[in-house]
C-alpha cells in the first residue's frame, strides 16, 4: 500500500512518534508483515502504536494479547476470502455475472445473467467484419469513431482495445470464470496476471447468448 509505505518512510525520518490505529486488524495484511513493521516502528524508529478501540496492557501480557488478536484477525480475513470465493464460484456455475467490467455488447438482467445489448452488439459484429476484411486495429478504431460509435464507457475506441474484443470468447457464447489471477508485490502493487490451472477454471459453452459464431471468431 503506497500510503503505508509513505508512513514507514516518514517514521524512519522521525517525523512522528505515535501511530494511532482504529483496531489491530487495520495495520497489516498478515502476521508476518505485522511483526516486521511493528518491530521496525517500535524498536528502530521509537514510534508508539496505540489502538483506539482496543486497549492493551503494558508488558508481556499486552504483547501476548496483541498476538492473539492478530491471529484472530488473520483467520477472519482468510476465512472471509474463502467464503467470498465460494459464493463467486456458485454464481459462476450458473453463468452469472460476477462483477468487473461487462464486455461491449452485453448487459446484465435482474438475475445477473448476460443479455445482449442490441445497439452495442452491432458494433461488435462490425469489428469482426472489418477484421476479416483485413483492417488493422487502428483502422478499425478509426472507422468506428468516424461513425460516432463509442465503447462501453462512452468514450472513443482506441486501437489497443480492438484485440481484446477480437480475442474474447464470450462473444461465441462461452462463459468462463477464474481464468486469471493477479498477485501483489511487497508494496501492494499488482503483478501481471497469470493464468490459472485448467481445473480451477469454470467454463460453460452456451452459458451466455452469443453475438459471433465460432466460425467467424476463429477466422
Amino acid at each position: 500500500r503506497a500510503a503505508f509505505q509513505e508512513m514507514i518512510a516518514d517514521a524512519k525520518r522521525n517525523k512522528f512518534d505515535v501511530l494511532l490505529l482504529h483496531k489491530i486488524d487495520r495495520f497489516a495484511r498478515n502476521k508476518y508483515d505485522s511483526a516486521i513493521y511493528k518491530h521496525l516502528l517500535r524498536k528502530k524508529c521509537g514510534v508508539d502504536i496505540i489502538y483506539v478501540k482496543q486497549i492493551l496492557p503494558d508488558g508481556p501480557e499486552g504483547a501476548l494479547m496483541e498476538g492473539i488478536l492478530e491471529s484472530f484477525a488473520q483467520y477472519y480475513s482468510e476465512n472471509l476470502a474463502t467464503e467470498v470465493m465460494k459464493g463467486l464460484r456458485v454464481n459462476a456455475s450458473k453463468a452469472q455475472f460476477n462483477g468487473g467490467y461487462l464486455p461491449l455488447g452485453y448487459d446484465v438482467d435482474e438475475n445477473k445473467h448476460y443479455i445482449i445489448n442490441e445497439k452495442e452488439s452491432r458494433i461488435v459484429k462490425e469489428i469482426f467484419d472489418l477484421y476479416i476484411k483485413g483492417y488493422g486495429y487502428k483502422k478499425i478504431a478509426d472507422t468506428l469513431n468516424s461513425k460516432g460509435y463509442r465503447n462501453k464507457k462512452g468514450k472513443p475506441f482506441v486501437f489497443n482495445s480492438i484485440p481484446n474484443i477480437l480475442s474474447n470468447e464470450k462473444y461465441t457464447g462461452i462463459y468462463s470464470y477464474n481464468k486469471t489471477t493477479r498477485d501483489y508485490t511487497a508494496n501492494g502493487k499488482r503483478n501481471l496476471k497469470k493464468y490459472n490451472k485448467k481445473d480451477d477454471i469454470i467454463r460453460i459453452d452456451g452459458g451466455i447468448p452469443n453475438i459471433i459464431s465460432k466460425e467467424i471468431f476463429n477466422m
